[in-house]
């Protein structure tokens, strides 16, 4: 029974009722655990490893598991990213590898830049370099998981800190490709190497309609002389240089895949070249079992293989040079699981035998030496350290037998 104006009583309940169901939707009876029913599971920023990594030791002794992490901002806003965690997937509660915000400023890079940001703009991707290590091979997880948290606004626009996990990842249990030397004696420093934070770790290319990255393990060889210089004399001379023309070696018995010559020697400090062929003079060998080893930057006129030829370990194949996308003499070295020098996937390899001599700890101290002309910041391990089925990590002065 209505007491006064029953249309003005009508209209507040309804008003009441509407302002109900907005402030409180109501909430569905759901059936626990059932997928038809859950809510949905927004995912803006998604998460998508390259390559299952494979694990292999460094001459630090720790065991690497090496991949990149492309991340996506599917949403209307940008995201900023806060966290990273890489968790171990038979187990998620371990945390592996926690990265914060300072930490990804140096591993994370939206597409196609180089400055440090951990800022994903909307519709754009991005990439996580990382590198987990173990001390014991029995520590290396069988599968890993990652969990991202970024600041940004939900499907609803409004401000949002959301936490997943997701990106499960099987690891690779087969072992390294285990090689001999691609250089003979003392004083090479292995430069650009899995453990830098920039050069081939860092090119990760679109070619094919993939994302590869062929150089994942790649090491650039430069040879010091006595007083530990790359270069002794004039700087735009090559026989300033201890490496040009030292002999290269076949890693393994093979076939060869492929040779590419023609090229002149680059201007010393001019990285150009033939986009088509950044190697410029090449040699791949074909190491079986669908690998193969890459070397780049020979001399001109040094070749001294075709295209089917077969070699055995330690045969002279070339000499070291400076063509294609080189500022200084050195060897380029790495192995793929395809012949495409850089259309293919790099995976991890390892020298049989190594001797380390010493090692370069300061780089820019080793930069303005080299400016200078003076004797690099070399700290020397005495007596050398022999290693076996190891690649040689960042800055490291090795000897080969």
């Amino acid at each position: 029974m209505y007491i006064g104006c029953p249309r003005r009583c009508l209209q507040a309940l309804l008003s009441s009722a509407i302002s109900l169901l907005i402030a409180s939707p109501p909430t569905p009876m759901l059936a626990a655990n059932n997928p038809a029913t859950t809510p949905v599971n927004w995912t803006l920023v998604l998460m998508s490893p390259t390559v299952s990594p494979r694990p292999f030791q460094g001459s630090d002794g720790r065991i690497n598991l090496i991949y990149e992490l492309v991340v996506t901002n599917m949403g209307k806003h940008p995201a900023k990213l806060k966290q990273l965690q890489v968790l171990n997937g038979d187990n998620p509660e371990q945390v592996i590898l926690p990265l914060d915000s300072q930490d990804l400023q140096l591993l994370f890079r939206p597409a196609g830049s180089n400055r440090p940001s951990n800022l994903l703009e909307a519709g754009r991707a991005g990439i996580v370099w990382l590198n987990l290590t173990f001390a014991k091979p029995e520590e290396v997880p069988r599968k890993l998981l990652h969990r991202i948290c970024f600041d940004g606004r939900s499907v609803i626009n409004k401000p949002d800190s959301p936490s997943y996990t997701g990106a499960e990842l099987n690891v690779d249990e087969r072992a390294p490709i285990i090689v001999g030397p691609p250089l003979r004696g003392g004083g090479w420093l292995a430069l650009n190497c899995y453990s830098s934070l920039g050069g081939h770790r860092r090119a990760l290319l679109p070619i094919n309609n993939k994302m590869q990255c062929s150089q994942r393990y790649a090491i650039d060889w430069m040879k010091l002389d006595d007083q530990h210089r790359t270069c002794t004399g004039n700087r735009t001379v090559m026989s300033s240089y201890p490496a040009y023309g030292q002999p290269v070696l076949a890693v393994a018995d093979a076939t060869v895949a492929g040779v590419v010559e023609g090229f002149a020697d680059q201007p010393i400090g001019k990285l150009s070249g033939d986009p088509l062929y950044p190697g410029a003079n090449t040699i791949t060998l074909d190491l079986g079992n669908g690998t193969y080893g890459f070397y780049a930057h020979l001399k001109p006129g040094s070749i001294k293989v075709h295209e089917g030829d077969k070699v055995k370990r330690g045969l002279e194949i070339a000499r070291l040079g400076n063509t294609g996308n080189s500022s200084a003499p050195h060897l380029h070295f790495h192995v793929t699981d395809g012949a495409e020098a850089l259309g293919s996937n790099g995976i991890p390899y390892v020298f049989d035998s190594f001797m380390v001599e010493g090692k370069i700890k300061d780089f820019k101290s080793f930069i303005k030496a080299e400016q200078a002309r003076s004797p690099h910041p070399f700290q020397p391990v005495t007596p050398g350290e022999r290693h076996q089925n190891e690649l040689p990590k960042e800055a490291t002065v090795v000897s080969f037998p």
